[in-house]
């Protein structure tokens, strides 16, 4: 068989100006190791992409090295372009010789100015707390002398004696890394809060990042059919059905805006706020005003929405003839997935959960046999719908049913769940749910959420090999994003949310 040198022969060409020369073999012995071309295949995409490693002259630039291999292509050049009657396109050709001109380019001299200004705002506040706010605190300690004689010391907590700080003052505590800490990693509660909301939403969080780290990882496996193959275990229904996780946070944001503007039928003397968020939430709260005068109409209008989100879902899984492999899942994902009004359905019954536990009080008296029965089918429509597709051999209109219901039927079986806990049913899951090392943990999810993708990303891309699937190494990959990424989410928290938060708070 002809080597590459032979075949091509001395081929020369002359393209605007550039010229270059395709040698039979090099006038001096290289010391460089051969490139690679890999050939990637998938199971269900096709994606053909050759890697070609080249060590040419600094004075070549990128664009004319480009104009060479599209010329070259052009061409068909390359014996295997005869072989197998194949054309190529270039996607890209990266120079590996980093100047570090990026970092002065787009907005990256922006973001580390604001680096900066924020790190020096935390340094400042720190020491001022700390050093200032702290020994004032200490001052103000008072010596109270009880019945016995006995000297007790009690602590004022109040972080706003305002007399005596200055405005730079409070601001500068809100970019206190002591006091922010203090406030994430309180265990304490009031009395109105629900702990087990916490455990729900850091193991939702847990099993949103489990997912993500298998799921950007796909495109890095070099074993992506034997993955593929494991998906389709009963067990691992569990993490394939993890968009699931999604829905969780609907119901509990549902749940939330209900429970916690409820309370006396919503309280008219309400802080005015410049947060979005919070004006997004009157906006809610003005409805469900109207919805607590005129009830049976709020009723019929929930009801309503409800069903044809229902409906809707039905109608597009069903024209789409849609079929829950995983490229197809991919592939209607802007259809089945993202629009608001698919989703809408454990909203509702967040909604409907918060009203339930408000209008009875956290108190319905149940017999025991109801109560078993209850959890019983509570936890029939959580396994129902995690492990509804598995083997997913299932019918056009059996899909169709279960697109329709299943994240509806998912959020009503979390319902049950804050229902049970919230009226002292809850048992050993209300203890677990429960347990207080989640609530720090819960207070992290927003920026868990939003850097972990970020992490695994930069991981991968960073990575020279590919990736081998196995339960055990991928495992330790996951905890170990699990771990940075709540360490990174932390750092994220007192840079860019705690801060903020306490600044609306006091200037709103």
């Amino acid at each position: 068989m002809p080597t590459l040198g032979h075949t091509l022969q001395n081929r020369s060409r002359n393209l605007e100006g550039v010229k270059w020369e395709i040698l039979p073999h090099l006038p001096y012995s290289p010391d460089i190791a051969p490139s690679d071309f890999h050939l990637f295949r998938s199971m269900q995409s096709a994606l053909d992409l050759i890697t070609l490693g080249l060590c040419l002259p600094a004075s070549c630039s990128t664009n004319n090295i480009s104009f060479i291999i599209e010329g070259i292509f052009r061409d068909r050049i390359f014996l295997i372009n005869d072989l197998y009657s194949v054309d190529f396109n270039l996607i890209q050709v990266k120079n590996l010789k980093d100047d570090h001109q990026w970092l002065l380019s787009g907005a990256i001299p922006f973001i580390c100015v604001a680096l900066v200004l924020t790190f020096a705002m935390m340094i400042s506040g720190t020491i001022y707390d700390i050093f200032t706010y702290q020994t004032y605190l200490k001052a103000k300690t008072k010596i109270v002398v009880n019945e016995e004689n006995v000297v007790e010391e009690m602590q004022m907590t109040d972080l706003s004696p305002s007399r005596k700080k200055s405005r730079i003052g409070n601001v500068l505590m809100c970019f206190s890394v002591y006091t922010s800490t203090k406030m994430i990693f309180n265990t304490k509660l009031d009395t109105e809060e629900i702990a087990v909301v916490h455990g729900i939403r850091f193991l939702s969080m847990v099993w949103i990042i489990i997912f993500h780290s298998i799921f950007f990882a796909l495109e890095y496996f070099d074993n992506k059919i034997w993955m593929l193959r494991f998906s389709e275990g009963v067990l691992v229904q569990v993490f394939s059905n993890a968009t699931l996780s999604v829905d969780t946070y609907f119901f509990l944001s549902g749940f939330l805006l209900a429970y916690t503007n409820l309370k006396n039928k919503i309280d008219k003397k309400r802080i005015k706020s410049i947060h979005y968020k919070e004006k997004l939430n009157e906006f809610f709260i003005s409805i469900m005003k109207r919805y607590i005068r005129y009830f049976y109409v709020a009723v019929i209008i929930l009801g309503t929405i409800l069903i044809a989100s229902i409906i809707l879902s039905s109608y597009i899984s069903y024209i789409y003839e849609f079929v829950p492999t995983l490229d197809e899942q991919y592939r209607l994902s802007h259809d089945l997935y993202f629009p608001p009004w698919i989703r809408i359905g454990p909203y509702i019954i967040g909604m409907i959960t918060g009203y339930i536990i408000r209008r009875f009080n956290k108190k319905i008296a149940l017999k025991k046999n109801i109560i078993i029965l209850c959890w019983i089918l509570g936890a029939a429509c959580n396994i129902l719908v995690l492990f509804g597709l598995y083997k997913r051999q299932i019918s056009v209109l059996s899909t169709a049913i279960y697109v329709a219901l299943s994240r509806t039927v998912w959020a009503i079986g979390i319902a049950w769940i804050v229902i049970m806990c919230c009226t002292e049913h809850g048992g050993i899951i209300k203890e677990l749910l429960s347990w207080k090392i989640w609530i720090p943990l819960s207070r992290l999810t927003y920026c868990a959420y939003l850097i972990h993708p970020v992490i695994i990303r930069s991981i991968h891309l960073h990575s020279e090999t590919f990736i081998h699937f196995e339960f055990l190494s991928m495992t330790t990959t996951i905890i170990g994003y699990l771990v940075i990424s709540y360490f990174c989410a932390y750092a994220l928290s007192l840079m860019a949310e705690l801060p903020y938060i306490l600044l609306m708070r006091k200037f709103s």
